[in-house]
């Protein structure tokens, strides 16, 4: 084991979906949204204890979609519509997450503002944005404009 110290440590927690509904089998797994508050509150004691950063969430703290007249969902249906599903393209699925143009614009400004400054930065999101990094399927829908390197 490295005797070498980490820059800093954090932790993650993935995708609780909380949602006032029985439970469900979703994508070969039990979804059990109302257990979500006391699993996240075990999670929030258990990493208190550790000497942590940060903790990450990544994923939709709650199960459900934004509002349909949302310039986020008017974005995303407009790009469903240009690229639509297809053995190519097999991540074009309506619950698969994207960037939007002005989330695009400012990765890019703070991928650049990082690379000025030779800083180093992690980039974290719900569904995979790096090339190779996750089955096509889950990739953001967006990952071709968003790769990150």
């Amino acid at each position: 084991m490295s005797s070498v110290a980490p820059f800093f440590r954090f932790g993650v927690i993935g995708d609780p979906q909380y949602g006032d509904k029985v439970d469900a089998f979703v994508e070969g797994r039990n979804q059990r949204y109302r257990e979500v508050p006391g699993k996240l509150q075990e999670a929030a004691e258990k990493l208190s204890t550790e000497d942590l950063t940060f903790v990450l969430v990544m994923g939709d703290l709650i199960d459900g979609q934004p509002t349909e007249d949302s310039q986020q969902m008017k974005e995303a249906r407009a790009y469903w519509e240009s690229h639509p599903l297809s053995d190519s393209k097999p991540n074009m699925m309506e619950w698969n997450g994207g960037l939007s143009q002005e989330q695009m614009r400012w990765l890019d400004s703070e991928l650049a503002a990082a690379e000025a400054a030779e800083e180093k930065l992690v980039v974290a999101s719900h569904h995979p944005i790096g090339k190779d990094c996750a089955r096509p399927t889950h990739m953001v829908i967006s990952h071709i404009e968003a790769v990150v390197p």
